[in-house]
């Protein structure tokens, strides 16, 4: 739905990680910048919900709605992106 709208998604990772993710970078409506800023879990940001996702054994994945913590992250990534490498 998000790329059928046209949606860019903005996805921050680890520097180790850019040459097995050389292959998705072709994909549309995703941007990609690299960063050493340690984050221990996945998250996902949008509209005033957060997806936290902690990948293992046995995965655990949950969202809080709130506009108010989903400022925060939203702030939160984007002070992370501007000071990344694409």
């Amino acid at each position: 739905r998000r790329a059928d709208k046209k949606i860019t998604a903005k996805i921050l990772m680890q520097p180790g990680t850019k040459k097995e993710m050389s292959s998705f970078s072709k994909l549309k409506y995703y941007k990609y910048r690299y960063t050493n800023t340690k984050v221990p879990t996945n998250i996902g940001i949008w509209g005033k919900s957060v997806l936290t996702l902690v990948w293992g054994d046995n995965p655990v994945a949950f969202v809080i709605k709130s506009k108010q913590v989903a400022d925060k992250y939203k702030a939160y990534f984007d002070d992370v992106w501007q000071n990344s490498k694409s």
